[in-house]
C-alpha cells in the first residue's frame, strides 16, 4: 500500500473513531468507561493520521524537488488563450513556480514575481503581446522570454524574444524549452 492509500485508510480510521467518541459521549458521557476507550481509541488513530501526513507531505515535498521545473519562476501572460492556461497548469504540475498576468497586469506581476522565464502565445492581441515583449526588456532584463507562433519565419517577426516555439507544440516542449533557457545553474 502506498502512502497515499495510506493516508487515505488512516483518514478513515480517524474519522470512525471520532464517530464513536461522538456516540458514547451521547450515550455514555464523559465520565464512562465506555468513553475512556474510546478516547484513547481516538488519540491513536489520530497519532496515526498525523504519522501518514507527515509522511505524505514528505514524499511530496522530496518529488517537488526533482520536479523538471523546480526553482524556476514563469510568468505566463495571456487573455485567456487555452494554451497558455494548459502551460501554465502543467508547468505548477512540474514544479516551476507559475503565475499568470494579463498584458494589461504585467508590469506589476513582473514587479511581483520577477520571473525568471515569461511565456507569450503570440497569435491573439498580437499587438498587446509586441507591447508586452517590449516591457519585458525594460524591466526584466535577465528574464527570459519564450513566445507561441505560428509564423513561418518567427525571428524576423517577434524582435526580443529568446525562443520562438512555432505551433504546434506540445506544452511539454514548451516547458522543457523553458527549462533548456534557464539551467539549474542559472537559477538564484
Amino acid at each position: 500500500m502506498g502512502t497515499r492509500e495510506t493516508f487515505a485508510a488512516s483518514s478513515g480510521s480517524l474519522i470512525e473513531a471520532f464517530d464513536a467518541l461522538c456516540a458514547v459521549l451521547n450515550t455514555q458521557g464523559r465520565e464512562s468507561l465506555a468513553f475512556a476507550r474510546a478516547r484513547a481509541r481516538y488519540e491513536v488513530a489520530h497519532l496515526f493520521w498525523r504519522s501518514h501526513q507527515l509522511r505524505l507531505r514528505a514524499d511530496a515535498e522530496a518529488s517537488r524537488f526533482t520536479s523538471p521545473g523546480a526553482g524556476r519562476r514563469l510568468l505566463v501572460v495571456h487573455e485567456r488563450e487555452p494554451v497558455a492556461a494548459s502551460v501554465l497548469q502543467m508547468a505548477k504540475l512540474q514544479g516551476f513556480e507559475a503565475a499568470s498576468s494579463s498584458c494589461e497586469d504585467l508590469a506589476d506581476s513582473l514587479s511581483a514575481l520577477r520571473p525568471q522565464l515569461v511565456f507569450l502565445d503570440g497569435e491573439p492581441h498580437g499587438a498587446s503581446k509586441i507591447e508586452a515583449i517590449d516591457l519585458c526588456r525594460r524591466r526584466a532584463r535577465r528574464c527570459r522570454i519564450v513566445l507561441l507562433s505560428a509564423a513561418r519565419n518567427p525571428t524576423r517577426s517577434w524582435p526580443g524574444v529568446d525562443a520562438v516555439m512555432t505551433r504546434p507544440a506540445s506544452v511539454q516542449a514548451i516547458l522543457q524549452r523553458c527549462c533548456e533557457l534557464v539551467p539549474m545553474a542559472g537559477l538564484a
